[in-house]
């Protein structure tokens, strides 16, 4: 199981010189198989778009810098999600976002 979490941590990573190229396509070839079978489709979907985006780098239609800026934007197109719990005791809203954990907020009516 790989989570869309995961996915961003370490496109971060790439994006802020921590981790390669090359480490990063190796761990997500490593950590991407078989996904589908346990993994959100929103993780499966975003590892589809970086697994695109590797195979045009690797083909050289992306040189590294311009294989950055598309990464980047793909990291940039958070959804946010947002899932009111009406059947808790009291209202709690949960929060899940692509770039960050999903949080539980309880509200006190």
């Amino acid at each position: 199981m790989i989570s869309e979490y995961d996915l961003r941590e370490k496109m971060a990573a790439v994006l802020a010189n921590k981790l390669s190229i090359v480490a990063f396509a190796r761990w997500i070839m490593s950590n991407s198989w078989d996904m589908h079978v346990d993994s959100s489709a929103s993780a499966v979907s975003l590892a589809s778009e970086i697994h695109a985006l590797l195979a045009e780098r690797d083909d050289f239609s992306l040189s590294d810098s311009d294989f950055l800026h598309e990464l980047n934007n793909l990291y940039n197109n958070a959804v946010i999600h947002v899932e009111i719990m009406e059947d808790a005791r009291q209202p709690v809203w949960k929060f899940k976002g692509a770039a960050v954990a999903p949080v539980l907020v309880s509200v006190k009516a």
